[in-house]
């Protein structure tokens, strides 16, 4: 137990190095719409457990796994119905937790409506430009005109 814990210690004080003590949550933005479209097109092989996209990642040959031949199918959770209750309680419980570190200017949002790869590359541009400016507030350096912060 020990070891664990010293392990999650060391851990966390790589993230805290790493972090420059910026607490600064992530939100992924999506319209309803695009959500429930990402989710519902996901199917799995129900043998190998391969995950598949009907529209960005499709199989081969429709509704048959590309590595073991296996049926692909949707999870009961993942059906356009189903997400759209998940993003009700989202809104419910999750959604003023995000307004409440928006209000605070303390929130990375970023537009997730491209591939994986781009949104990577606008995460870590924006992230990069956080740091930057609060670099910059701290030195107390700033030589740009008011207004262009």
């Amino acid at each position: 137990m020990a070891v664990i814990e010293s392990s999650l210690n060391h851990a966390m004080q790589e993230v805290r190095a790493i972090s420059c003590g910026l607490e600064l949550p992530q939100l992924g933005d999506l319209t309803l719409a695009e959500i429930v479209a990402r989710l519902s097109g996901r199917r799995t092989c129900a043998q190998c457990k391969a995950v598949y996209h009907l529209m960005s990642r499709p199989s081969k040959e429709a509704d048959v796994c590309d590595t073991c031949r296996g049926p692909l199918m949707q999870r009961e959770d993942d059906r356009p119905e189903a997400v759209r209750v998940r993003m009700e309680a989202y809104m419910t419980s999750t959604r003023p937790l995000v307004d409440y570190y928006a209000r605070s200017r303390r929130l990375l949002a970023v537009a997730a409506d491209s591939t994986p790869e781009a949104i990577l590359e606008r995460t870590l541009g924006a992230l990069n430009a956080r740091l930057n400016r609060r670099s910059v507030e701290e030195s107390g350096t700033d030589k740009s005109p008011p207004g262009y912060s």
